[in-house]
Parts: structure tokens; sequence; C-alpha cells
């Protein structure tokens, strides 16, 4: 039995009045261990008994996705595509899903560059939804595969309310929200404050420049951690040719780089999907994150590949990459039960489907070097340890 306490402030005077409803619906989540139980007896959502793979490795509660939440679930997409990349379910059409549902949630948040591709995709992932957990499919997830794409290409990427609410939620831990005046609190201190810096913006190009240092310097400036972004001004971004590793030296000899040369530590770049900073693996470091794995575009066949950099060369004014590439395994090889899927079957379908997006995930078998632009560069990328087996993904 749930219970829920509401307790609501009078205006006048301080006697506090209570409410409390009992509704014999409401469940707790399940814990991780109640959910291993559940699995290996094939109760309550498992349509077949044994401990999935997966769970040998993360935890069952980070494995739920709901596909209206989409932002923030870096961790539920990783985990689909280890399900389908490992083939970690019993079941070679779970795995197949997984794998689609990864691909399906990875290019629909980004701008449609494959839309009949993408569509094919959703429309054949709702099939395969439907042949597997029928009772399972409801008016969200209806909506998910057939509208949520038609919705992005009319009317732009979908968007959610969760940066107000987040906001919100700072307002009422710091403003008695039983208060009548509560509604000018949130104007004042929101809504107003949003319009002030809009206009400040607009505004500041016609300052003369003593005023115009005042008011960025109240301004809260872009920056990463709190520190401003100036990295190509800074004397200690640079490398010197002493500081090298012999490797590295050897490298930079090999390339027969003629002219002034110069190597740095980090650069701050940006691409279509926003703008970052990369910096080389060795030379520069961070305890919280690491920004030296990248995707960038091969300009030599145009495709999707990863990497980690070396070293950053300017040259000509021009920025350049030493990046160790990997080779990556494809995809119709790593997935073993592929070979033996009956020829035209829709799982079948599906894997070919996302063969033909570009790689965002994939298994790293070697290595080589190779020099490119960062003009080519696209976004960050991570490396994933799984199963005595490295992936990469963006």
């Amino acid at each position: 039995m749930a219970a829920l306490n509401v307790t609501h402030k009078a205006p006048k005077n301080r006697n506090l009045g209570k409410v409390t409803f009992d509704d014999f619906r409401c469940y707790p989540l399940r814990t991780d261990e109640e959910m291993r139980i559940d699995s290996i007896s094939g109760d309550k959502g498992y349509a077949t008994s044994g401990l999935p793979v997966i769970y040998r490795y993360i935890n069952p509660t980070s494995v739920c996705v709901d596909p209206f939440h989409v932002k923030d679930m870096g961790l539920a997409l990783l985990t689909s595509a280890l399900i389908g990349w490992n083939e970690s379910g019993v079941e070679t059409e779970f795995n197949v899903f997984a794998l689609g549902l990864y691909h399906a949630l990875n290019f629909l948040g980004r701008k449609s560059e494959y839309p009949a591709n993408l569509k094919n995709l959703l429309n054949s992932l709702y099939q395969l939804h439907v042949k597997l957990w029928k009772d399972t499919v409801t008016v969200k997830f209806h909506v998910f595969y057939k509208h949520a794409q038609d919705h992005q290409e009319e009317y732009g990427h979908l968007y959610t309310t969760e940066d107000f609410e987040k906001q919100h939620k700072l307002f009422m831990t710091s403003i008695n929200h039983q208060t009548t005046n509560c509604e000018s609190f949130l104007v004042l201190r929101y809504t107003a404050g949003q319009k002030c810096k809009s206009m400040l913006n607009d505004f500041i190009p016609k300052l003369a420049e003593t005023a115009k240092d005042a008011v960025l310097g109240s301004m809260k400036p872009d920056s990463i951690h709190g520190k401003p972004v100036d990295l190509m001004n800074k004397t200690s971004n640079y490398i010197n040719i002493d500081e090298l590793t012999p490797s590295h030296a050897k490298l930079l000899d090999n390339l027969n780089i003629t002219g002034e040369l110069n190597l740095l530590k980090r650069i701050h770049f940006s691409s279509q999907y926003g703008t970052f900073i990369a910096a080389c693996e060795f030379y520069w470091k961070s305890r919280d994150t690491s920004i030296s794995c990248f995707n960038f575009v091969d300009p030599s066949d145009n495709s999707s590949q990863f990497g980690i950099i070396q070293l950053i060369l300017m040259h000509n004014q021009e920025i350049y990459m030493v990046v160790k590439q990997f080779k990556l395994e494809p995809m119709q090889k790593s997935l073993k039960g592929y070979n033996t899927m009956p020829a035209n079957t829709l799982s079948k379908k599906i894997v070919d489907i996302c063969a033909n997006f570009p790689t965002t995930f994939g298994k790293v078998t070697s290595s080589f070097t190779s020099l490119i632009s960062i003009r080519y560069f696209l976004c960050p990328a991570i490396l994933i340890e799984f199963n005595g087996s490295v992936y990469v993904n963006c």
C-alpha cells in the first residue's frame, strides 16, 4: 500500500491540514537483484527463463528504455548496442531488435540525412516489436515508430520541457511556493532575467568599450568547467619538440613537413554537431573527461571513422590531427547469427538497414596512423571495454 501526505500552509495561521489516500495500484520499482531473480525464473515480464548475459556486466535497472525520454540516455543507447552487437540475448530476434533500436534512437535525434532509411527501420522495428511482445505495444510506442520522424521532418527536432522543469524545481526549493506572490517571483527571476540577458546581448555592440567590458564582466562567460576558453593564445598550450616522446618525434619526422610548424596540446573547434575541445592524449589529461577520441570523416571516401589524437599540428594556419585511426569489424561479420538467418526475413532486413547508416558504433580490431584536417572532425567518441573486446561509440 502506498500513502501520500500532502501538506498545505494556511495563509493566516500556521495550522497544518493533512490529506492521506491509499492506492493499491502503486508498486515500487524493482531493484537490480529482484530483476535478476525474475529473469532467471522467467516471471513478471520476462518471456524466457535464464539470466541475460548483459546483466553480468550492467545493472538491470540501467537497461530499461522509454523511447520518449531520448535526451541524456547515453547508457541506454550503449546498452542496446552492446546487447545487439554481442548477441547477448537468448534469441536472435531480440538481439536484432536491440541493435535496430540503438540505430533508431541514435539517428532520430540528429539531422535526418537518411529519412527513407530511418523510416524503413522504424517500420520494420514496429513489426518486430509486435511479433515479439504484442501485449507491450502502447500508444507511446505507436507514436514513436509511426509519427516521431514525421514530426521532426516537418517541425524540426523534438524538444522537451526538461530545461524549464529543471529551473522550476530549483525555484520550488528556494521559494515558498505556497505564497500568493509565487508567480511574480517566477516572472522576475526567470522570464524577466532571460529577457534582460537577451536585450543586453543585442545592446552590447552599441556600448563604449569601457562600458562594454563592465557589462560583459557581469555576465556569465562561455566556459568549460568554469574556466574561460582561450586555448590558442596560451604559451602553455604549445609543445616543444624536445618534449615529444621518441615515438612521436619519429612519427613527426616521417611526415616530412616543411615550413613553420607548431605543436598544440588542445584546440577549440566547431562542427555541424556543436563546439568541442580536442586534446592530445599523451600531453593533456583531465580528471573529469577524455577529449582525445573523436569521430571524423575520411576525406578519401566520406566514410565515418574513429581515432585517438596523437598530435595536433598547426601548419600554414591550418590545423591537422595525427590520429591513431581504428579499423572496425563490419557489422555483418560481428553478428555470428547473421549468416544463419533465413533470406528475406524481418531480422535480416533490419540488420541490412542498420548497416546502411554511417558507423556510430563498432568493434575495434586494429589501428594505423593517419593525418586528418580538423575540418573533417565531427564530435567526441568514447571507448568501451566489454567482454574482452574494445568498442567505440559516438
